[in-house]
């Protein structure tokens, strides 16, 4: 592994030969999580700009927040509604080129109605990863990607395609069937976990899953041939891939934070619930930790039998104070899985921004959402008079006027939220939203409609904001 010296040195080297050195450091967020390894990456920062070279580091919103300032900053964030369709024509051409409907603009129609009318696909659909796998599993079945997908079971039947068997098409089929490599996966995941790394070597990987002290129960160790085997079958399959150095990874961050989740889950049941809780409280700055620990409590919360310790999980997230982290997984739990009967109120009325946004976002992404029992709960982040919140809510209640737009339009009328908007000098966020949301609804109310819609565009027009009316 390269150290920090030995970067500086060898760019300081390439500078003195005329060339311009660019250093690229990946996932830097890793490095983010103890006061150590922070420092450690902060003074190379220092010293490679010290030496004129040129840094990129990519690294989750949240930690970036503690890299120095000076950086250029390019979020790389989820599709927006004008790249899905070309998103949506490029996977087809390159993994269902056959499947039926041919016509690209018929293609585009069969997932972006679903998307237009704020069903979970929308999400799916929004995600770079998520869409890939949805193409790349139906390519599997030889067809069109169903539109019947959101992304807790797109991650689930990605690992039944992948793990549990492989249904990739070959031209040569084995006369065998694929080998279930469940078990050794979550082992691998928990094995990186454990190390605090998103990839290590071949000989590491097998030396640590082989050791008697090696894994948390008596499944391990595993045979050293066994798992020389399934790390080759996992490359084959697409589940893990080489680094540069011939590192083995999982072939995305979140399929290993979602590996890992099934691995502790099979291992150590709701006893992981309660050590991943624990290790988050006591370190708050761990995101790594943090997004497993989210994985783990989704897919705990689909299952009966662990529905109340994900309960009781929940409240103790929500109950430990200065814990951002914490929180803000408590409410995406809570938001995504409404059955297990976590109360957010308490929580959301305190929250901080980020945290509050997430909640707005996620909980009208739930399938068969009741909208009745969301609406209190948006009503008080609508109350609390942030811009971008305000934005937030009207886009959640944009999705929801799809499923039930007569609640939704009353919504509107008892939150005054026309005369909230234009009430403002300068408007706000979320002033392109409303009249896209009184359209929907219009029909609910066609007079009410209409005198909303001409406040706002006197609004518009008053402040002279000729394109409004087509940004709306």
């Amino acid at each position: 592994m390269l150290t920090p010296a030995t970067v500086v040195s060898g760019a300081t080297h390439a500078r003195t030969r005329g060339r311009t050195p660019v250093v690229l450091l990946d996932t830097a967020d890793l490095l983010l999580h103890d006061d150590y390894h922070e420092m450690t990456l902060l003074d190379l920062c220092e010293d490679l700009a010290a030496a004129g070279v040129r840094l990129v580091l990519t690294s989750r919103p949240e930690e970036a927040n503690r890299l120095r300032t000076g950086f250029v900053r390019m979020s790389l964030g989820p599709y927006d509604d004008s790249e899905i369709p070309h998103a949506i024509r490029g996977h087809a051409a390159l993994y269902c080129p056959d499947a039926v409907p041919r016509d690209d603009e018929a293609r585009v129609r069969r997932l972006m109605e679903p998307v237009a009318r704020g069903l979970p696909v929308r999400e799916v659909c929004r995600s770079p990863l998520q869409l890939r796998l949805l193409f790349e599993l139906a390519r599997d079945d030889g067809a069109f990607p169903s539109a019947e997908m959101d992304a807790t079971g797109l991650y689930r039947r990605y690992w039944d395609h992948r793990v549990v068997t492989d249904r990739r098409h070959h031209g040569n089929q084995s006369a065998t069937a694929p080998e279930d490599l469940s078990s050794l996966t979550g082992a691998i995941a928990v094995v990186l976990m454990s190390a605090g790394r998103t990839e290590l070597s071949r000989e590491e990987l097998v030396e640590r899953l082989t050791s008697a002290h090696g894994g948390p129960r008596p499944s391990w160790p595993y045979e050293p041939a066994r798992v020389r085997s399934s790390l080759e079958l996992l490359i084959d399959r697409g589940v893990l891939a080489r680094g540069a150095s011939d590192d083995i990874h999982f072939f995305h961050q979140t399929m290993f934070e979602y590996a890992a989740a099934r691995g502790l889950l099979h291992l150590s049941g709701q006893r992981a619930l309660r050590s991943l809780c624990e290790w988050v409280g006591s370190h708050p700055r761990d995101f790594f930790v943090g997004a497993i620990l989210e994985q783990l409590l989704m897919l705990a919360a689909g299952s009966e039998r662990y529905r109340g310790p994900v309960r009781d999980t929940l409240m103790r997230m929500a109950a430990h104070t200065d814990a951002v982290i914490l929180h803000t997984v408590a409410v995406a739990v809570a938001a995504r899985n409404p059955a297990v009967g976590v109360s957010v109120e308490p929580l959301l009325a305190t929250a901080p921004h980020g945290v509050a946004r997430r909640y707005a976002v996620l909980a009208p992404t739930v399938r068969d959402t009741d909208v009745d029992a969301l609406l209190p709960q948006l009503r008080g982040l609508w109350e609390r008079r942030e811009p971008s919140l305000r934005e937030a809510v009207l886009e959640a209640l944009e999705r929801l006027a799809a499923q039930n737009s007569v609640t939704v339009h009353a919504a509107l009328a008892d939150w005054g939220c026309v005369r909230e908007l234009t009430g403002r000098r300068r408007g706000g966020a979320g002033i392109e939203v409303l009249p896209r949301l009184l359209v929907l609804t219009s029909h609910v109310d066609v007079a009410s409609a209409r005198k909303g819609l001409m406040e706002m565009l006197d609004f518009a027009l008053s402040r002279g904001w000729r394109s409004w009316h087509q940004a709306s």
